[in-house]
Formats: C-alpha cells, sequence, structure tokens
C-alpha cells in the first residue's frame, strides 16, 4: 500500500495545480485527459506518463483514478480522452478503441499463515476456499475472466466478501477472511500479511487494456497514442 501511495504521489507532481499554471502560463496550449486504476499503477505506468510529459512539455496532463467500469463511462461520454481500464471487455462496442499494451500474471493472493501456503502445488480446482475478490461492478472485464477461468477448473468459489477496490480486497486477504486472485504487481503491497503463489499449469494472465474514442479528437491523444506500446 505504501509503493502505491508512492506512486500515486508521483502522478500528483505530474498534474499539480501549481505545475499547470506555470505551464500554462509559459505557453502551455494543450491538455490530455487520463484516468487510471489506481490498484493497477505500477513504475511502467508512471515511466510512460513521465515520458509523454518529457516530450510533450506543452501539454497539460489531467489524471484521474477511477473504476474500471466508470472510466469506460467517462471515455465512452467524453469526460476523459482515454483510460488505463485493466482488462478489457470482450467487445470495445461502436466508436470505441482498445490497445492491450501490457500483460502480467494473476496471483493467488492468501493469507500468510494460511496452510495451503505450504502446498507445494496450488491448482484452482482444489481451491473450495472462501474467496474475497474484485466487485463485477466495479470491474466487470476481470470477473469474467476469472469466472471463465473457474468454469474452466469446474470450481465453483464460495465468495463471501467483494470490494470495488483492489486495495481493500488485498486488506480482507490479510484479515484471513478468504483468499483471492490479483494482479502479481500489487504483490509489494502487504508482503508481511499476504503470500503471493503461482497456480499450477499454464499461469493465467492479465491483459491490460488503454481505451479510447476510435476518432480521437484530442490531437494529445494521438501523439500520446504513438507511444503507447502495442500501437507501434
Amino acid at each position: 500500500v505504501l509503493y502505491l501511495e508512492d506512486a500515486r504521489q508521483i502522478l500528483l507532481r505530474l498534474d499539480s495545480a501549481g505545475g499547470a499554471a506555470r505551464r500554462a502560463a509559459s505557453g502551455e496550449i494543450s491538455r490530455l485527459r487520463l484516468a487510471f486504476v489506481g490498484a493497477l499503477l505500477d513504475e511502467k505506468l508512471v515511466r510512460l506518463l513521465k515520458a509523454f510529459r518529457q516530450t510533450h512539455p506543452e501539454c497539460q496532463m489531467h489524471l484521474t483514478d477511477l473504476s474500471p467500469a466508470e472510466q469506460w463511462e467517462a471515455v465512452r461520454t467524453g469526460t476523459v480522452d482515454g483510460a488505463f481500464i485493466g482488462a478489457p471487455p470482450r467487445k470495445p462496442g461502436r466508436g470505441m478503441t482498445l490497445v492491450i499494451w501490457k500483460r502480467e500474471p494473476l496471483r493467488l493472493a492468501l493469507p500468510a499463515a494460511h496452510p495451503l501456503v505450504t502446498r507445494p502445488r496450488l491448482r484452482l480446482p482444489d481451491l473450495k476456499e472462501n474467496w474475497v475478490m474484485v466487485s463485477r461492478t466495479a470491474a466487470p472485464a476481470f470477473r469474467r475472466q476469472f469466472d471463465q477461468l473457474c468454469a474452466a477448473a469446474s470450481l465453483r468459489p464460495r465468495i463471501v466478501q467483494e470490494s470495488d477496490r483492489a486495495a481493500a480486497v488485498l486488506t480482507m486477504v490479510a484479515a484471513e477472511q478468504g483468499i483471492s486472485l490479483l494482479p502479481e504487481s500489487v504483490s509489494s503491497w502487504l508482503p508481511q500479511d499476504v503470500v503471493f503463489r503461482r497456480l499450477h499449469g499454464r499461469q493465467p494472465l492479465l491483459e491490460h487494456a488503454f481505451a479510447c474514442r476510435t476518432d480521437p479528437a484530442n490531437p494529445s491523444l494521438a501523439a500520446f497514442l504513438k507511444i503507447l506500446p502495442g500501437q507501434n
């Protein structure tokens, strides 16, 4: 959680009101409104945003932390220009574009004292435990992926609690309320209280998607897309 707060502070410095005022006074004439999922914020995303800031100093970035569902609606309605939504929907819909810019493993999150921590192999069909998960409302595409993984393993997970935020889900795991499946990038948040383990067999991957309108009206977004991995 401390790392997440550090990363958020970096973004706040990129998007500070004082900095925006100074840049406007020095001739800044464009802006780019982007949304991201706080739980998926990592060094790669921070480096990407900083690289755009350095190569386009005339552009003022507005950054907003929203759930995937909120981001999708914000892009659709034009509240933001683009969004790092995490798991992509099956069909983007008319007028919407998705760019897969990163992939990372999904890991099983266990309370540190859980008996499964010492088991050599962890298979999804054997995990008849209490589960805590990110809610379907906040992250519908991610939950659909989880459903597909469970169906393929003939597992009917007993989900006892949900939250709209991954940080809250991780806290539930630490409090021994259940186990979860989460992106590997959050494994450093509570290293003493939660253990992340690989699932035996083929590793499930989380695809990270960037969503935007197919015909962006904002020239700054077009410039941003050129440096986005997976777009070149």
